[in-house]
């Protein structure tokens, strides 16, 4: 098994930018039908950074617990 480590700013840079070698929308193209077409990796790099800075805060546990205390309170 080989591994690579990333030191250092310059390092951790490379990955965290580089979708022409590490693209993260092959991986979760499953999340296309959760999250709609054309939102997060259904959508280039630079929209998704985008997009991933205006939801992450609402994909957060605190969020998502209050999602879901409404409808478990309608059902009730």
């Amino acid at each position: 098994m080989d591994m690579v480590y990333l030191v250092g700013p310059e390092g951790q840079e490379w990955f965290f930018t580089s979708d022409k070698y590490l693209d993260q929308a092959k991986m979760y193209k499953f999340t296309v039908p959760i999250f709609g077409p054309k939102v997060l990796y259904d959508v280039d790099y630079s929209t998704r950074t985008c997009q991933l800075r205006f939801i992450r805060e609402r994909l957060t546990d605190s969020y998502i617990r209050s999602y879901t205390s409404r409808p478990v309170k309608d059902g009730r």
